[in-house]
């Protein structure tokens, strides 16, 4: 019925668009996307491209029954489960997918910042599971970084050369990033896409 669509389209929380959206016989669609994002129409899912924003497609195996949002999708990523798994849709230049995050388990997965997710169990980049990763101790620092207690992490990529990764603080400064342990503080320069330079700029006195 169109009361329980409503209340679908209603849970999913299907957001963010400066246009209005029309209205069919089987619930909403929206129209001039910012976003990508999922819809739900009768018992199918869908996910949309905001660079296709005409275009539906669908998810053949999932749930609709228990489908739900998990984030905004204001940006990159679009997070979503049903009660067997969990779904990420995500766009890399210009160009989007939609990915199972297949060792997730949907009744313990939480989004953390950044790029990273978890559940019980496992710490996820993206749709990757982070295997060498200290899960008891791995917290995250905001813009993108993470650390436990033995390694630093930028949007999934280990960074070499913090002398004391558990005692890490990230510290914004305007524009400026910097990272500093109980020992020394540290600005990092990106060699694009995966190298980086770890210098030490000062001691830390604090």
């Amino acid at each position: 019925s169109l009361g329980r669509i409503d209340t679908l389209l209603e849970e999913m929380k299907i957001i963010e668009t400066n246009k209005e959206s029309k209205s069919t016989t089987s619930g909403e669609i929206w129209t001039d996307r910012l976003y990508n994002s999922f819809l739900v129409e009768w018992e199918n899912v869908y996910w949309i491209d905001r660079n296709h924003p005409n275009e539906k497609n669908i998810i053949d195996w999932v749930d609709a029954k228990t489908f739900e949002l998990l984030n905004e999708c204001k940006h990159q990523w679009c997070y979503a489960k049903d009660k067997s798994r969990v779904y990420l849709l995500s766009e890399m230049m210009r160009v989007v997918g939609l990915d199972i995050i297949w060792e997730a388990n949907p009744n313990t997965f939480r989004l953390l910042t950044g790029s990273y997710s978890r559940d019980e169990n496992n710490i996820f980049c993206n749709w990757n599971k982070i295997s060498w990763i200290d899960i008891d101790t791995f917290r995250t620092l905001g813009q993108r970084y993470a650390t436990d207690n033995t390694s630093v992490y930028w949007d999934c990529h280990k960074i070499d050369g913090i002398d004391d990764p558990k005692s890490l603080i990230l510290e914004e400064n305007r524009d400026e990033v910097t990272l500093q342990d109980q020992n020394f503080i540290y600005q990092i320069t990106w060699i694009w896409p995966e190298e980086t330079q770890v210098e030490k700029i000062a001691k830390n006195i604090s």
